[in-house]
């Protein structure tokens, strides 16, 4: 009886940790504060770190193997990852600390080979798409 109690209480404990892994970050609340120049919690540093590491994974993969990166491509990225900008120079101007030395890492380790290349390739060949 008590293996069967210590088991269920380890499943509902497994359960709950994957679901709290899971979940999904309010990537909209956390751009409303970095607009507001209100300060980001650890949580939402950490949430900024994995929304930013995804988006370099996505963008690591549209220009690998030398693949050059087109207008549509890059139009498309954009509108996926809309938060991309924000996220970038809250993090660039994070106070010391605010980021934990591990999401820095991952954060430098995301970031793809060749990336401010192929996004300067885009920025002449239309000027205009960067500028707002």
């Amino acid at each position: 009886m008590l293996i069967k109690k210590v088991l269920t209480a380890f499943v509902v404990f497994l359960l709950l940790v994957l679901v709290a892994c899971t979940a999904k970050a309010d990537y909209s609340a956390i751009n409303a504060k970095i607009e507001k120049g209100e300060p980001l919690t650890a949580d939402e540093y950490h949430a900024v770190v994995d929304y930013l590491v995804d988006c370099y994974d996505d963008f690591g993969d549209m220009i690998k193997d030398g693949n050059k990166l087109n207008m549509d491509g890059f139009v498309a990225f954009i509108d996926k990852y809309p938060y991309l900008f924000a996220f970038e120079a809250a993090v660039e101007t994070a106070e010391p600390g605010a980021i934990t030395e591990r999401d820095a890492a991952r954060i430098e380790k995301a970031m793809p080979a060749g990336a401010e290349e192929a996004i300067e390739e885009v920025s002449l060949s239309e000027p205009d798409l960067l500028a707002d």
